[in-house]
């Protein structure tokens, strides 16, 4: 079973950590060390609508939300479990990567607002190359089409006032250092504007634990148990370079 990463937890200042199996002698030391209260959830397994629920419960309070864990461990079913959650709520989501007929319109025409607003927007998603403006979406690359997805989204979030921002796999078709890049930008984001509103991303990249810097790290086990790390309120929102 996959734990999160050493380095994650360094940068990843914890406090209470929510745990559905009995913890080994290993992580009772390491906790204690670190100052990290470990508390015993009554249920092992939570259903995927279950699991749903309880995350976005916890989440409300937050910023950002990182889903991570190894692959086939259920971020993907988790995620898709919170968005059918949010619809059944009626609460406005937008979703990265939602299906759109874009790839013949130019980027900077995709997007709404101001046309300063839309370069505020191309900037915070990686795509601020003057030569990038005048593209289609066809004529991007796969990691530009990515951001571009990512743009779109918070351009929704924007004008419809959501109150979720869901990405699977999130930066997945990036390099590690842009992948890292954006993720700080997103959280700053996140963090910045009056209005509230929450990110969720699941990704199984561990780097992005510390540039994203969630306000509540999900971890998902290949046996199906789901770990909820909260962060302490005065360490939320500092992403890590």
């Amino acid at each position: 079973m996959k734990t999160p990463p050493r380095d994650a937890i360094r940068s990843f200042p914890l406090r209470v950590v929510e745990i559905h199996r009995k913890p080994s002698e290993t992580l009772r030391i390491a906790c204690s060390a670190l100052g990290i209260v470990l508390r015993r959830s009554r249920a092992t397994r939570l259903p995927g609508p279950v699991a749903a629920r309880r995350v976005m419960d916890l989440a409300r309070s937050a910023r950002v939300v990182l889903i991570g864990g190894p692959s086939g461990a259920g971020k993907s079913t988790l995620l898709r479990s919170m968005i059918a959650a949010a619809q059944r709520r009626r609460e406005r989501a937008s979703v990265v990567g939602a299906p759109r007929r874009t790839h013949d319109r130019v980027i900077l025409d995709l997007l709404s607002g101001e046309v300063a607003d839309r370069l505020k927007l191309l900037a915070r998603a990686g795509l601020s190359e003057a030569s990038l403006l005048a593209r289609t979406g066809r004529e991007l690359s796969t990691g530009q089409r990515h951001r571009l997805s990512l743009a779109m989204a918070m351009d929704q979030a924007a004008r419809r006032g959501s109150t979720w921002i869901f990405a699977d796999e999130f930066a997945s078709a990036l390099d590690r250092t842009t992948a890292r890049a954006l993720a700080v930008t997103m959280a700053r984001w996140m963090h910045s504007g009056p209005q509230r509103r929450t990110l969720v991303v699941a990704t199984a990249h561990d780097d992005l634990i510390a540039a994203l810097a969630p306000d509540l790290l999900v971890w998902c086990s290949l046996d199906g148990a789901i770990d909820l790390i909260r962060r302490p309120p005065a360490a939320a929102g500092v992403p890590c370079r």
